[in-house]
């Protein structure tokens, strides 16, 4: 079974996170955007949108794993932020988000990116205009768990699940989360996509009563959720990934430099080292060893990438 997360593609994160490792200086990158996507097809990472000073932007670089080096692409089809997005067969995906930089204009629209070609093309709409959801790639299929359907000011926390074969012409809606979720995070671990956190809501223009400790894992095959082992604190607009047989949230709100590990079968998580530095709606991402992470600081844009498991750049 071909089980992918959204920010780990083909090859994986194979490290694994120890106690005794520590997060290095990796890179520093061109911009200070708030909210950037982050996603690796083949050797490139790809930053896509996110906010800056003025608002949503539409601006999409790469960045050459091996060459270091970092080059300007074709924008995004419209400026936006918070989008959910995933990697999948060498392509990115994109669905939802926010076309005004609070929230009060979300979208409906989906889009892949071709990096071979260096050209977007539209996907059918989703059902509903989402924002602040996780995406991910699932059986060669795109997935948006939970965010916000609607306005920022008239609408709570989602618990909707959708799914987007790349053949098909409409979205599916699967069975929705056990709870609401906003800004969770997520990755695969044995066959199954765990979600953890995010802001919890059912009123109407407060989508973040809660920050949620729950887990979920979600199964692709049958399509069910069953319980998974709680955060240690609870998080929100924080990040996760695969590495080897367990899985790595990091960051979240209000600007956590925390990270945490789930190994497979596990029943409880670990905490792992710190961040260099808090981090707010940022996206960790494979890179040639370990992983990355790349995001903003609880008060304002981060230039600074960082790495745990790679050799540190002199």
């Amino acid at each position: 079974m071909r089980l992918l997360l959204a920010l780990s593609l083909l090859l994986g994160a194979r490290a694994t996170l120890r106690a005794e490792q520590a997060w290095t200086a990796y890179a520093d990158a061109p911009m200070k955007t708030r909210a950037t996507l982050v996603a690796r097809a083949g050797g490139q990472l790809f930053f896509i949108s996110g906010n800056d000073v003025w608002g949503p932007t539409s601006t999409v670089r790469s960045y050459d794993i091996a060459k270091r080096v970092w080059k300007m692409r074709a924008p995004a089809p419209e400026a936006i932020a918070y989008s959910a997005i995933a990697a999948n067969d060498g392509k990115i995906y994109l669905a939802g988000g926010c076309i005004e930089s609070d929230c009060g204009r979300p979208t409906v629209a989906s889009y892949v990116y071709d990096p071979a070609k260096d050209s977007w093309t539209p996907l059918p709409p989703l059902p509903e205009p989402v924002w602040g959801s996780q995406g991910a790639s699932l059986d060669g299929k795109f997935f948006v768990f939970g965010g916000v359907a609607g306005r920022i000011h008239e609408n709570g926390a989602s618990a909707g699940v959708y799914r987007l074969d790349p053949k098909a012409t409409a979205w599916v809606r699967m069975a929705d989360m056990p709870r609401p979720r906003m800004n969770p995070a997520g990755a695969a671990l044995g066959g199954k996509f765990v979600l953890t956190g995010g802001c919890s809501s059912v009123h109407p223009g407060n989508f973040c009563d809660t920050i949620a400790l729950d887990s979920d894992a979600f199964d692709p095959a049958t399509g069910k959720w069953s319980p998974a082992p709680a955060l240690p604190a609870p998080l929100q607009s924080h990040s996760a990934i695969s590495m080897g047989d367990a899985i790595v949230v990091a960051g979240g709100a209000p600007g956590s430099a925390k990270t945490y590990r789930l190994e497979r079968g596990a029943k409880s998580w670990v905490a792992g080292p710190d961040l260099l530095r808090p981090r707010y709606l940022g996206f960790l991402f494979p890179l040639t060893k370990g992983v990355g992470m790349y995001g903003p600081g609880p008060t304002g844009g981060e230039s600074l990438i960082e790495a745990l498991g790679e050799p540190e750049v002199k």
